[in-house]
């Protein structure tokens, strides 16, 4: 039997103290379109516009969901609707949450369907973020297939949540290898295993195709433990997420470091490092480190300190969004800072790009002209939705990206490493 939350459940009280007359990301829609009309930055091939737009003529022509600075390193977004901001993601006093997936049921009724990394409600420790973890399955409440996506109607809880694992990436699978998508996840520290877990989810309305019932997450790569030989840079791995490629492919990171490392245990400490593994297929036995011997964009502006990354693909190559540690630009704390990187090759790690620009920052722009300040916005992630628009031969297909999705919190007070107030919000992209 699935239960329904209220999610209209932010009091009043706090939302008054999040509201504020600062300048919103609406005025990088200004700039992003200043730029455009002035030309896109200067750029040799598609890398240095991140990806996110084509190199043409010698300038940047972006997405239009990426324009929010001349490179397409800013994402631009729409304001959510100030009346129902809680419609627009996953609100549940008793769990936080930490964003996730969603993906559309294409073979079903067309509904969206999220599964979110959150706290086992009852656990006692609120002020822990590894306490308990689960990943919570959740369903779209309003009509499918709708102009809004994702974003349409609310959310009710369907079905058994799937325990000890800590977040939550899904990756469409090829027809050619049974269709559905691969659900990614990190072990949970209550599983007693390491490294990145994964399951394949036939069917989103059914969860795990016909009967229904909780896909079980397997160990498809466990790494190395204390470190993988000749990577010195890695004293320990977490955080681990996977995208499946077009060709049927896999590309993982994970993240190296922080308080989870002894002190001086790895150079840049505790600088939080990436790092990407690749395999022929999800449930492979071919799982090998890309980044041995350094960091993820090491000696790269922008690029010392990242985690809570998502990789996805388009047209041009492989992507990432992440949360990203850089304290250069005070005016954008690091707790709510987003960021972009690219690289054309799946394979090659030196052809890695990251923005030095924030993708996104704390503020969260309602139609009523106010703005929603994050004290934290992490774990970010990209929707897609509607059709795939095949490419030239051999090319992989176009995609409309639709939302981000982020774990927001709000107020965030009293808390050493937890989230005792987080929620999954999914903000609409310009289009």
């Amino acid at each position: 039997m699935s239960l329904i939350f209220d999610f209209h459940v932010i009091k009043m009280r706090r939302l008054a103290l999040c509201i504020s007359l600062r300048v919103s990301w609406a005025a990088l829609a200004t700039l992003g379109a200043a730029a455009a009309a002035g030309g896109g930055a200067p750029c040799a091939s598609v890398s240095d516009c991140f990806g996110l737009g084509d190199c043409t003529d010698g300038a940047c022509v972006c997405e239009p969901w990426a324009s929010g600075s001349a490179d397409c390193s800013v994402l631009l977004t729409r304001a959510l609707p100030a009346s129902d901001v809680a419609a627009w993601g996953y609100m549940n006093s008793s769990s936080p949450s930490w964003a996730g997936a969603f993906v559309q049921d294409v073979r079903g009724d067309g509904r969206w369907h999220g599964f979110v990394g959150a706290m086992t409600p009852g656990y006692p420790n609120r002020t822990s973020n590894f306490g308990a973890p689960e990943v919570v399955h959740l369903e779209q409440t309003g009509a499918g297939g709708g102009a809004a996506g994702a974003g349409e109607g609310g959310w009710r809880v369907a079905g058994a949540p799937i325990a000890n694992v800590f977040q939550a990436q899904a990756s469409p699978l090829p027809a050619s290898q049974g269709g559905g998508f691969v659900l990614f996840s990190n072990a949970g520290a209550g599983s007693g295993l390491r490294g990145l877990m994964a399951a394949h989810v036939a069917n989103a309305s059914t969860f795990s195709g016909p009967g229904g019932g909780v896909p079980r997450m397997s160990n498809v790569y466990s790494p190395p433990w204390p470190s993988p030989a000749g990577a010195p840079w890695i004293c320990g791995t977490n955080d681990w997420g996977a995208v499946v490629l077009p060709d049927g492919s896999v590309l993982g990171s994970f993240r190296n470091g922080g308080r989870h490392c002894a002190n001086g245990s790895y150079p840049g400490w505790p600088a939080e490092q990436l790092g990407l593994v690749r395999a022929s297929c999800w449930n492979c036995s071919d799982y090998r480190i890309l980044t041995l011997r350094e960091p993820l964009f090491a000696h790269q502006s922008g690029g010392a300190s990242n985690e809570d990354a998502q990789l996805f693909w388009t047209h041009r190559g492989v992507h990432m969004v992440a949360h990203s540690q850089d304290h250069s630009d005070p005016s954008i704390p690091h707790q709510t800072r987003g960021v972009v990187a690219f690289s054309p090759s799946a394979d090659d790690p030196s052809a890695w790009v990251i923005s030095p620009r924030a993708a996104y920052g704390p503020s969260i722009e309602l139609s009523n002209g106010s703005t929603l300040v994050a004290r934290r916005r992490q774990r970010p992630g990209i929707v897609f939705g509607g059709q795939s628009t095949a490419g030239a031969a051999g090319a992989w297909p176009r995609r409309n990206a639709t939302h981000i999705s982020n774990c927001v919190d709000l107020v965030y007070s009293g808390n050493d490493d937890g989230w005792g107030d987080a929620w999954t919000m999914l903000q609409p992209l310009a289009q």
